[in-house]
């Protein structure tokens, strides 16, 4: 009771608890530490975690054999320092001695470019996925170009938009344009009337609505269509409706035109950046260090 209550403890039983933490100290094997501490634990907790024998790190560096992308990731991030390495190098002890992360890199050293080799390793590792991303986001592309040039609507809204600029601007420099910058699009709902509301976006998808309903309709009455057998007497909304359902299928032909546009620009040519400085790097590296080694 008194030692639940109090914490009290006998004689006896500390020495047991002490005897006990001294056989544990002694049971800790103590390693010579070569490198960083943080650097060592952290590598030789991935070595566990992955499952990766130091025999299959060597001979895929030695091969060109693939390795888990992490792994390399990881390693590259915890290359020796030009000290730790030649620590590495210097070590004639029993390798015994060393933790497993030492053990590890000082194998690794003594392969010829072992941590160059591994970027050409995870350059190949990643090349697949990152090939097929950039193909995949330039056929989206391609399809998304070739839509637009075929959309009739989309060419019609941008002669609206060419018309409605000139009307605007007309009687200033900027009056009498033939052509606009595409990013102008984006600019159309900026722009606002008097009421603080209609966008000029707005009134531009109005007007397209009206000519393609009176186009519609011209063309049913042209083709004796039954679209106009019960014309209703308010043909302006009847017109309406004529354009908007020409207009909303605008998104449906425009269909990898969204996908292009989920496309990011700057992913996309830093992605193609890499694969060619990667693929340059690789080149050199085979031409030249690898060259002078003794491996075939």
């Amino acid at each position: 009771m008194i030692e639940t209550l109090f914490g009290y403890a006998s004689a006896d039983k500390n020495k047991n608890d002490k005897k006990k933490d001294a056989s544990t100290q002694e049971s800790v094997p103590q390693y010579i530490q070569l490198l960083d501490p943080k650097k060592a634990q952290n590598l030789a907790i991935l070595l566990r975690a992955l499952n990766v024998t130091t025999e299959e790190v060597c001979d895929a560096l030695r091969e060109g054999n693939e390795l888990p992308v992490e792994l390399l990731q990881t390693l590259l991030k915890m290359a020796p320092t030009m000290d730790e390495e030649l620590k590495l190098r210097m070590f004639n002890g029993e390798i015994s001695q060393l933790g497993p992360a030492e053990r590890f890199l000082k194998v690794l050293v003594d392969i010829p470019f072992a941590f160059k080799r591994m970027e050409v390793l995870l350059y190949m590792c990643s090349l697949y996925e990152e090939v097929t991303f950039a193909r995949e986001s330039f056929e989206t592309l391609e399809i998304a170009c070739k839509e637009l040039r075929s959309s009739r609507l989309f060419l019609k809204l941008l002669e609206a938009v060419l018309k409605t600029g000139n009307r605007m601007n007309d009687g200033t420099f900027r009056g009498g344009a033939q052509a606009f910058k595409l990013d102008t699009l984006l600019k159309l709902s900026d722009v606002k009337g008097v009421d603080g509301k209609t966008t000029l976006l707005h009134f531009v998808v109005q007007e397209i609505i009206r000519t393609e309903g009176l186009r519609a309709a011209r063309a049913a009455r042209e083709n004796k269509s039954s679209i106009l057998e019960d014309v209703s007497p308010d043909m302006e909304e009847h017109f309406h409706n004529l354009g908007l359902e020409v207009v909303s299928r605008l998104s449906s032909e425009l269909e990898n035109v969204k996908k292009a546009a989920a496309i990011d620009a700057e992913t996309l040519t830093g992605t193609v950046a890499k694969l060619g400085h990667g693929l340059l790097k690789a080149r050199d590296f085979l031409k030249s260090e690898m060259k002078n080694t003794n491996e075939q």
